[in-house]
């Protein structure tokens, strides 16, 4: 039997509070974030075809570092490819949004995707969320920052990147943390593979409760595909939370997908 190799976060300040340079906003990343494993050289040619699909600066970053996952599998840089088929799912006959408008650059331990769209910006999407699976769309328009305003795209995909850290680390003594959820499990099931996740099973929309010890591994596709299938993603808007300092607070819209007549 296999040695099972677990995670171990002891060589990073994962409450680093560093915020990306404006004028080059991928540079440093990898200071923050430690080293990638498992990682896919990108050429140059490669990167040219996401051009105006990416944001420029995330091509860069491609070209000269490739593509992996980082804090030991917390969340991976991907190949668009790999979750084209999801996004097609998802959108699927929708009045308002074109699947071919949106590319995922990162998807993170548990299925959660991050998504660029050339007219519409900042997707997230998380089909395994409790009770319903959601998309947030946050374009087109401005991209807004909470601290520096309006901000550039580079800014924005380069700040998700550098607080992934900071967002591991937080409610590291919290039983549902994402701290606790993923070195749980890790831990247990040893570290993730290139195309693995960690899914509840049961599903959290077929009755699980989310426990950390219902976490398996599974392949990210497939298992997201099969929670297309349950039932189509909710489209959430976000509004401001009176005297909340500038935070938001998401509201559901709609089903995406057909539309009633």
């Amino acid at each position: 039997m296999n040695e099972i190799t677990g995670v171990d976060f002891s060589g990073i300040d994962l409450q680093d509070r560093s915020e990306p340079n404006h004028a080059r906003p991928f540079d440093g990343i990898l200071d923050v974030l430690g080293p990638m494993s498992f990682v896919e050289p990108v050429s140059a040619t490669e990167a040219e075809q996401y051009r105006g699909r990416v944001p420029d600066g995330l091509l860069e970053f491609w070209h000269r570092h490739g593509r992996g996952a980082v804090l030991q599998g917390y969340a991976w840089l991907c190949d668009p490819a790999l979750l084209q088929p999801i996004v097609e799912a998802v959108f699927a006959d929708d009045p308002e949004f074109d699947a071919a408008d949106f590319t995922c650059y990162l998807y993170e331990f548990d299925g959660r995707i991050e998504a660029w769209g050339r007219q519409n910006q900042h997707c997230q999407i998380d089909l395994t969320a409790f009770d319903y699976a959601t998309v947030s769309v946050h374009g087109p328009g401005p991209l807004t920052h909470q601290r520096f305003g309006t901000v550039t795209p580079d800014y924005l995909v380069g700040n998700k990147l550098m607080s992934l850290a900071r967002r591991l680390g937080q409610g590291m003594d919290e039983e549902y943390s994402d701290y606790h959820m993923f070195t749980s499990a890790s831990n247990r099931l040893g570290r993730l593979e290139p195309g693995e996740i960690f899914g509840f099973f049961p599903s959290r929309q077929m009755g699980g409760e989310g426990y950390p010890e219902d976490m398996q591994k599974t392949r990210l596709v497939e298992h997201l595909l099969f929670h297309t299938q349950l039932d189509r993603a909710t489209l959430r808007g976000w509004e401001p939370i009176p005297g909340g300092d500038g935070l938001s607070r998401p509201y559901p819209i709609r089903k995406l997908g057909p539309q009633p007549d």
